[in-house]
C-alpha cells in the first residue's frame, strides 16, 4: 500500500539512532519490519522511532519510498539506499548496511579532506583533469594562496604558467602516469609575485586499480633531502645562502639568516633584489663554480656560487662562509710578514755597513801596525841592550798579534760581503793533514798533546789553501781548549774530521759555537771570529762544517766538501 513519503536517517550520536517521521498506521508495521529483518532494537524516543545499532560512528541515510518518482527525488536529495514500501521491504537490511557503509565511507573522506586541509605541510590533491581538489593550510602559507582561490583551477594556471618550458612540465606528467609517481625540482610563483623553489613529489591516488586523483607533496629548499640543488643546500642549511636567477640575478629564495647578515631587517629585503644591488655577484670568467670575497656589517664572508638548473631555469647557488677570524689572522700574518721584512732590510743594511766598517777599520788599522811592526823590528837590530831588544819583542809580539785579530776581522768582511775567492784544484788530503799537524805539532808538544793523521787516501777537488785555513783552526782550537790527550786529524773519501779528547762542548756551545765573536772560553786570547770563519769559508766552497759530541768524550767537527769533490 502506497504511503505519502518518508525517511530514515542516522546521526553519528551513540547509539546509532534511525529517525521515523511515517504517519500512522505505518509506523508500526515498518517498526517491526525493522525489528525484525534490521536486527535492530527499536525504541520510542520523544515523537519519532529511534532503532539502536552497533556501529555508532556511521551517518545512515535511507529512504522508503512508494514510487520510481519518489526514489528519484530521494537520491537527488543525497539518500544513501531506497526501499519501496512494502514490495521491496525484504530489501531493507541489506539498504541499511549498504548506507552504513556509505555513511561511513563520507566520514572517511570527510577525515581526510581536513587532514590534509589543516597539514602544515604543503599539499595539493588534484583530479584526473589536474584541477585542485584540496589544498593544504601549508599551501596556503607557502604560495599565499586561500583555497578559495584555487579549488577548481589548474597548478599550471595559477603557480608556474611562466616559469618552466612546457615540455619540463609534460616530462613529469608523463612520468607520474606511466610510473604513479615524480620527484623534482619546481619553480612556483606565489601570489606577491616572488618564486618558491621547491622540492617536489607527485603521486597518483588510487581506488584498486583504478587512478582517481593526484597529490603533490613540495618542501621549500631550505628544508629538502633530496635532489642535486637540495643536496647542496642541505649541506648548507646552517650558512647563510640566497639562490638566484642567473639570467638576471634576482634573488628567489634566501636562508633566513641572510638579511641581518646583508644588514637588513627582512627577508623582502632581499627576495626580488639583484645580486648586484646586494653585493652579492660573483665575479667569474665561465664555469659553473666561482669564489668571491665580501664584507658585511665590519665581517668578511666568503661568497661560494654554484651553477644549477631546474628544467630549463638556471639558477646560482650562493653560500657565505664567515672568514672573518681568517681574515683579520691572515693580515696579522701579513702585518708580521711585512715587520720581519723591514727588519730584515734593516739586520742585511747593517750587516753591509759593518762589513764595510769592519774592512775600513781593518785596513785602516793593518797600515800603521805594518809600520810599527817594521820599526820595531829595525830598532830590534840596532839595539845591543837586552833591556831595549826584549822591550822591543814585546812591542812587536803584541802588534804580531793584533795584525792577526785585524786579519781575522778582515777576512770575516771578506766572507760576509761575498769575496771569498776560490781556486779549486786537487787536493791530496793525507799529505795536507800532515803538512797542517806539523805546523801545530811544537805548540802541540808545548801543552803534552799528540796529534795523530789517518787518511784513506781517496782523492778529491776544492781550494788547498782554503781547506789548510779551516784545518789548520780547527787543530789549533783543539790544542788550545781541549785537555792533554790525542788530536784525531782524519780524512775519509770528501771529508775531513778534527777530533779531540775532552772535556768536549755542551748543547748550548754546540748551537752557538760558529756565530761571530764567541769565545769557547771566558778570558781566552782572540775575539771569536776563527770557527765563524771557516764556517762561511765552508760554505763558500759548496761544502759544510758541523761540530758534535763525540763518544770519546770530547768533540768532533767535521768538514764535508760533498760528493761532487770526490
Amino acid at each position: 500500500m502506497p504511503f505519502a513519503g518518508g525517511w530514515i536517517w542516522g546521526r553519528v550520536h551513540p547509539p546509532r539512532q534511525i529517525r521515523l517521521a511515517l504517519p500512522e498506521p505505518l509506523a508500526s508495521e515498518v517498526r517491526a519490519a525493522i525489528a525484525e529483518q534490521g536486527g535492530l532494537g527499536i525504541e520510542e524516543v520523544d515523537d519519532a522511532w529511534v532503532a539502536i545499532g552497533p556501529d555508532p560512528s556511521a551517518v545512515v541515510w535511507v529512504a522508503l519510498v512508494a514510487s520510481r518518482e519518489e526514489a528519484e527525488a530521494a537520491v537527488a536529495q543525497g539518500a544513501g539506499a531506497v526501499v519501496a514500501w512494502p514490495d521491496t521491504l525484504g530489501l531493507l537490511p541489506s539498504a541499511l548496511e549498504l548506507a552504513f557503509q556509505q555513511g561511513a565511507d563520507r566520514v572517511g573522506h570527510e577525515v581526510m579532506r581536513q587532514a590534509v586541509r589543516s597539514s602544515p605541510a604543503w599539499l595539493e590533491v588534484t583530479g584526473l583533469d589536474l584541477r585542485w581538489l584540496e589544498v593544504s593550510q601549508g599551501f596556503t602559507e607557502g604560495s599565499g594562496y586561500e583555497p578559495s582561490h584555487v579549488i577548481g583551477r589548474t597548478p599550471g594556471d595559477v603557480l608556474r604558467s611562466d616559469l618552466h618550458d612546457p615540455s619540463y612540465l609534460r616530462g613529469a606528467l608523463g612520468s607520474l602516469l606511466e610510473r604513479g609517481h615524480w620527484r623534482g625540482d619546481v619553480l612556483s610563483r606565489r601570489r606577491d609575485g616572488s618564486i618558491a623553489v621547491t622540492d617536489t613529489s607527485l603521486h597518483q591516488v588510487r581506488l584498486g586499480e583504478r587512478p582517481v586523483a593526484m597529490l603533490a607533496a613540495r618542501r621549500h629548499a631550505a628544508g629538502a633531502p633530496g635532489g642535486s640543488l637540495f643536496d647542496r643546500i642541505g649541506q648548507a642549511v646552517t650558512q647563510p645562502w640566497f639562490l638566484a636567477r642567473e639570467a638576471d640575478g634576482e634573488v628567489v629564495e634566501c636562508h633566513p639568516s641572510l638579511p641581518a647578515v646583508l644588514g637588513r631587517t627582512a627577508i623582502d629585503q632581499v627576495v626580488g633584489h639583484s645580486i648586484v644591488d646586494l653585493e652579492l655577484h660573483c665575479e667569474t670568467a665561465g664555469g659553473d663554480y666561482w669564489v668571491a670575497d665580501r664584507w658585511f656589517e665590519g665581517r668578511a664572508y666568503e661568497v661560494r656560487c654554484s651553477a644549477h638548473s631546474v628544467g630549463s631555469i638556471g639558477l646560482v647557488l650562493g653560500v657565505l662562509d664567515d672568514v672573518t677570524q681568517r681574515k683579520l689572522q691572515a693580515e696579522e700574518r701579513e702585518a708580521l710578514v711585512y715587520e720581519l721584512q723591514v727588519a730584515r732590510d734593516q739586520a742585511l743594511a747593517a750587516g753591509h755597513a759593518k762589513s764595510a766598517f769592519l774592512a775600513a777599520m781593518s785596513h785602516d788599522l793593518r797600515t800603521p801596525l805594518n809600520a810599527i811592526l817594521g820599526y820595531a823590528e829595525l830598532l830590534s837590530e840596532e839595539a845591543h841592550d837586552p833591556s831595549t831588544r826584549n822591550d822591543l819583542e814585546r812591542i812587536s809580539r803584541s802588534g804580531r798579534h793584533l795584525l792577526g785579530l785585524v786579519n781575522d776581522v778582515l777576512d770575516l768582511a771578506r766572507v760576509e760581503a761575498g769575496a771569498v775567492d776560490v781556486e779549486v784544484d786537487h787536493v791530496d788530503g793525507e799529505a795536507l793533514l800532515a803538512e797542517v799537524a806539523d805546523t801545530i805539532r811544537l805548540r802541540a808538544a808545548n801543552r803534552g798533546m799528540q796529534l795523530v793523521v789517518e787518511s784513506d787516501g781517496s782523492p778529491l777537488r776544492s781550494d788547498v789553501r782554503r781547506v789548510r785555513q779551516i784545518l789548520t783552526n780547527l787543530v789549533a782550537n783543539a790544542v788550545k781548549y781541549a785537555m792533554p790527550g790525542r788530536v784525531w786529524l782524519l780524512h775519509a773519501d770528501a771529508a775531513f774530521h778534527v777530533v779531540d779528547e775532552g772535556p768536549g762542548l755542551s748543547d748550548e756551545q754546540l748551537i752557538s759555537v760558529f756565530e761571530p765573536f764567541h769565545r769557547l772560553q771566558e778570558g781566552g786570547s782572540g775575539v771569536g771570529l776563527g770557527l765563524a770563519i771557516s764556517r762561511r769559508i765552508a760554505d763558500a766552497l759548496g761544502g759544510t762544517l758541523s761540530a758534535e759530541k763525540d763518544p770519546s768524550g770530547g768533540t768532533r767537527f767535521t768538514l764535508d766538501l760533498g760528493p761532487g769533490c770526490s
